[in-house]
C-alpha cells in the first residue's frame, strides 16, 4: 500500500490543497485553488497532469524561475469564503432564446 498522491492539477481539492505558484527568483508564493488552474489549463489547452506545465506563470519580479508546490487548505487566511459579495452570472440568455 503505497501512499496516494494528486495525478493531475484538478485531484488537489480531493487532497485538500491549493496549489502553490513558487518564484525561484524572488521567493515569492502565489496561491491558487487547483480547480480554477484545472479550467484555467483545460481552456487553453495545455495539459493538466503532474508535473505542472509552469510556461503560463512569471512573478512580479520578472522570473520566470517558477515552480509549484501543493499548499494545505489549511493554509489559508481567515475568513476565506469561496463566495464574492456578488453572484455572477456565467452568460445571459437572450428573452426569445428556448432553454
Amino acid at each position: 500500500m503505497g501512499t496516494k498522491v494528486p495525478k493531475a492539477v484538478g485531484e488537489y481539492s480531493a487532497f485538500d490543497l491549493d496549489l502553490g505558484v513558487v518564484c525561484g527568483g524572488c521567493g515569492r508564493v502565489a496561491v491558487f485553488q487547483g480547480f480554477e488552474v484545472d479550467a484555467f489549463f483545460k481552456a487553453r489547452g495545455v495539459r493538466t497532469s503532474l508535473p505542472v506545465d509552469t510556461r503560463l506563470f512569471s512573478c512580479r519580479c520578472g522570473s520566470k524561475d517558477i515552480t509549484t508546490i501543493g499548499v494545505p487548505i489549511a493554509n489559508r487566511p481567515a475568513p476565506f469564503s469561496l463566495l464574492g459579495k456578488r453572484l455572477v452570472p456565467i452568460y445571459i440568455m437572450n428573452p426569445g432564446v428556448k432553454r
